[in-house]
């Protein structure tokens, strides 16, 4: 009788925690947002990747029944790729691969020192390695297999994706914020991109994040459709929880689910790689490095007389803005 009711507590228990949980759905368009540290990225590189691999699978049991039919019948398809503007791991290079890499990114930088493991000596590599932590002369090259770049061109249709494509970008509202709709690149060719992406990459998906929906320029906005907001990010060792809030955007109303309106929010759980890493969470910090430094101020009272301004006039950008 014992067992009955523990089976029966552990249902319902069950139960309770999948209505409570949440699972981001596989639209062609998806906004996830959240404040920084909120998880928005992690969870648009899980999807994106969730994606990307369902995507090849599906195209390689395409091209493997070809091999059954009548060659003048055959139609191969195209490997679907993986598009992001930061760098996201997809997997471990070839040997073949990494060997012409490596060579490639010496002959590129012949004034810097290129290690890779396997390839440059065993303790000249761990040597090395340890002084590329404070030398930017030595470049530290690894197995890693990264996604395509994605680039401005292909945002404005100037250069073609592949179909069945993913792309993901991260802080979309920096490359079209809520300013941006007099430029006429906005207007026309970005607008025309995601409003037909899925038409282009022939049921390719669009993923995307930002900080807010309302700092993306509204004519972009109210395309992507549906937002998934993350709130109250939760970490315990490789192990996350964040709560998730779905809305709709239609025209100039944006509509909370009716399955979120009772508590406002469901718990999307994850967990992160035990020994790589997909992305780098810092990506682009290097940006950064360039911005010089000063001597420090401090305060030796409770007291200050100075409230700080914004300047009238617009500084020069000291950041690094380009990887040549």
């Amino acid at each position: 009788m014992i067992w009955v009711i523990v089976i029966l507590v552990l249902i319902v228990f069950a139960f309770i925690i999948k209505k409570k949980l949440y699972k981001i759905p596989l639209n062609n368009t998806i906004l996830i947002t959240g404040a920084p540290g909120t998880g928005k990225t992690t969870n648009a590189v899980d999807l994106a990747l969730k994606i990307w691999k369902k995507q090849v699978r599906t195209a390689k049991k395409i091209n493997k029944r070809q091999k059954y039919l009548p060659e003048l019948w055959r139609s191969y398809v195209e490997i679907p790729l993986l598009y992001s503007n930061f760098p996201v791991r997809i997997g471990r290079l070839k040997k073949k691969e990494y060997l012409k890499r490596y060579n490639d990114l010496v002959e590129k930088n012949p004034n810097k020192k290129v290690i890779a493991f396997g390839i440059t000596p065993f303790f000249k590599y761990f040597d090395y390695k340890m002084r590329a932590r404070s030398n930017s002369d030595i470049i530290v090259f690894t197995r890693h297999k990264f996604c395509e770049k994605l680039e401005i061109g292909h945002l404005l249709n100037q250069i073609q994706l592949p179909v069945h494509s993913t792309t993901l970008i991260t802080e979309i509202g920096k490359i079209a914020d809520q300013y941006s709709w007099g430029n006429m690149n906005v207007q026309e060719h970005l607008n025309d991109f995601i409003s037909m992406y899925r038409q282009y990459t022939q049921g390719g998906y669009f993923i995307a994040d930002d900080q807010a929906s309302d700092d993306i320029v509204k004519q972009i906005r109210v395309r992507i459709g549906t937002v998934i907001n993350l709130v109250d990010y939760f970490r315990i060792w490789k192990f996350y929880m964040v709560r998730a809030r779905r809305f709709h955007i239609t025209e100039d109303v944006k509509t909370q689910e009716a399955a979120f309106a009772e508590d406002s929010t469901k718990l999307v759980i994850g967990i992160y790689p035990l020994f790589r890493k997909k992305y780098d969470t810092y990506a682009f910090s290097n940006r950064y490095k360039s911005v010089p430094t000063k001597e420090n101020r401090t305060f030796y009272g409770y007291k200050t007389n100075e409230i700080m301004q914004m300047p009238k006039n617009k500084l020069p950008n000291l950041l690094t803005v380009t990887d040549d």
